[in-house]
């Protein structure tokens, strides 16, 4: 394990506080052994760490996996969205343009009519100043 308790620098402190030697180096000799068993090392948070960034990048792949897909997902309904709108511009393009026909027909049966309708009215008034 690599830490940084020194168990023989804790063993001198006890002693020189007092505590017998044989408690002392027992003493060291516990706490070494906890935190052996108890504290991670720097090896065991590298290896953490290479886990998690491991795992990480799993995500990331996973995730943008996911949002290309449903990109192409939201393109595809959105062209097929467009595509409709444009048949119905287009079928109302249609419809307004027979419909602009129609009126152009009426308008031009209807100034034959003025036409016919004035000329008559031409003939009558003649008729009755010259007889």
């Amino acid at each position: 394990m690599d830490n940084q308790f020194n168990a023989i620098n804790y063993s001198h402190q006890l002693q020189a506080v007092g505590v017998s030697q044989t408690q002392a180096e027992t003493h060291a000799k516990l706490l070494s052994e906890a935190l052996a068993n108890c504290a991670a090392s720097r090896a065991d948070l590298n290896s953490l760490g290479e886990q998690l960034t491991t795992r990480m990048e799993a995500f990331e792949t996973r995730m943008t996996g996911r949002m290309d897909a449903f990109e192409a997902k939201m393109t595809g309904r959105m062209d097929a969205f467009e595509a409709r709108i444009n048949a119905r511009i287009d079928a109302l393009e249609a419809r307004m343009d027979l419909e602009i026909a129609r009126v152009r027909g009426e308008l031009k049966l209807l100034r034959w009519m003025c036409a016919t309708n004035t000329a008559m009215l031409i003939a009558v008034i003649v008729k009755i100043y010259f007889p």
